[in-house]
């Protein structure tokens, strides 16, 4: 569990993740500059896609990446979420942003 990593869009709290089974939820450590430097074996990070500019992890879970602004106006926060995985990625996202990616890879977004 100690590769993984959660990464949130911004102005998602994460408190849902409390929600996860005791075995999992027991593991999560918010990622910030003080965890950075902690000792993260069997610990799950987890952040704003924000904090995890720079930094990767082997397994990656995107969450919370629903709203289709992040295949337009947000697509830098979702390349940043998608791009921290070394191995591994996991994106739990609504069809609808899926459509709109495709879309846009066709060409028929024009937004910038």
């Amino acid at each position: 569990a100690g590769d993984i990593g959660i990464v949130l869009p911004k102005g998602l709290d994460g408190l849902f993740l409390r929600d996860l089974p005791r075995k999992y939820s027991k593991r999560l450590i918010p990622l910030d500059v003080t965890t950075i430097r902690a000792e993260l074996d069997g610990k799950i990070i987890w952040g704003a896609v924000g904090v995890f500019k720079g930094l990767e992890r082997p397994i990656m879970m995107c969450v919370g990446f629903d709203d289709e602004k992040y295949a337009t106006e947000r697509v830098a926060e979702l390349y940043v979420a998608t791009t921290r995985a070394n191995y591994g990625l996991y994106l739990f996202a609504g069809s609808g942003l899926f459509d709109k990616l495709q879309e846009r890879n066709r060409g028929g977004d024009t937004e910038r």
